[in-house]
């Protein structure tokens, strides 16, 4: 399979446990979340800036890590997950200039069209 857009080395590789996605790390600290079996890019985190050296995804899929020299971060990679920690966090809801831009959702959804999984906690 051939990842187009990485202009970086590909220091790191991880699939995901059911072979379904793949991410890779680069040293310009951006990581990429692919479909494994079309090859499309699905999401761009973006680090701090600083180069990465390594990357996993947990066992049930729901969480991306990525390792720097000096630093880890954790990601939520479900949107119904992100929502329901943004949800624990924000003291209101986003509008739909916010659900475009940040969630890439035309329309913001309701409440009651999701259901909210429990948030996992990382140490």
């Amino acid at each position: 399979m051939k990842l187009e857009g990485d202009s970086y080395p590909v220091p790191s590789v991880a699939f995901s446990p059911d072979g379904t996605q793949v991410a890779t790390t680069g040293r310009d600290g951006v990581t990429k979340l692919w479909d494994a079996n079309s090859g499309e890019l699905l999401l761009n985190l973006y680090g701090d800036g600083e180069g990465l050296i390594g990357v996993a995804i947990s066992p049930d899929s729901k969480l991306l890590a990525t390792v720097g020299s000096e630093f880890i971060h954790v990601y939520l990679v479900q949107l119904d997950d992100l929502i329901a920690l943004a949800e624990t966090r924000v003291t209101r809801s986003l509008t739909e200039e916010e659900c475009r831009q940040y969630l890439h959702l035309d329309q913001c959804p309701a409440k009651s069209q999701r259901s909210i999984l429990p948030i996992p906690s990382v140490q």
